[in-house]
This record gives C-alpha cells, sequence and structure tokens, in this order.
C-alpha cells in the first residue's frame, strides 16, 4: 500500500494537520507567485515598448492579482517559519 505524501489526517471527528507539508505548500505557492510575478513584469514592459494600450492593462490586472497570492503565501510562510519555535499553534477561521 502507498504511503500519503502527508501526515495529514481526516478522521470522523478530528483533523491532523502536517506542519511540515504547511510549510512546503506555502513555500510552493510564493515560488510560484514570485515567478508568475516575474512573467508578467516582462509581459508588461513588453507592451510598454510595443505602446499595447490593452496588453498594459491586462497584463498589470494579472501583476496585481499575483502581488495578492504573493502577500497570503508569504504572511503564512512567515508565520509557519515563525511558528516552528512557538510552543502553542492555534487555527483560526475555521
Amino acid at each position: 500500500m502507498n504511503q500519503a505524501p502527508t501526515r495529514n489526517d481526516l478522521s470522523s471527528n478530528e483533523v491532523k494537520l502536517d506542519y511540515q507539508a504547511l510549510l512546503s505548500t506555502s513555500t510552493i505557492a510564493v515560488g510560484e507567485s514570485l515567478e508568475q510575478i516575474g512573467r508578467f513584469s516582462r509581459k508588461v514592459g513588453d507592451a510598454v515598448q510595443k505602446q499595447d494600450v490593452t496588453s498594459i492593462y491586462l497584463n498589470a490586472q494579472w501583476l496585481e492579482d499575483y502581488a495578492k497570492r504573493l502577500l497570503l503565501s508569504a504572511d503564512t510562510l512567515a508565520a509557519l517559519i515563525g511558528g516552528k519555535s512557538r510552543d502553542n499553534k492555534v487555527i483560526v477561521n475555521v
């Protein structure tokens, strides 16, 4: 039988979350957001050079979206990294 990639466990009346999996997921999200920000930044730069008004606007909108994703994922990652040294960990907004 294959072993689950995490130690998350969803039982009938309890959930256990794998802290390392949460850290890994947040790290991946930060990396993906940074990659997309770079991609859309280049697209905006190209559109500016071509004076393509529509592309400037649309790609800037994508930049805003990925910047918000980066803010969320980076804040979460920072809290998870800092949380490793804390005795009590509480999950909110369930």
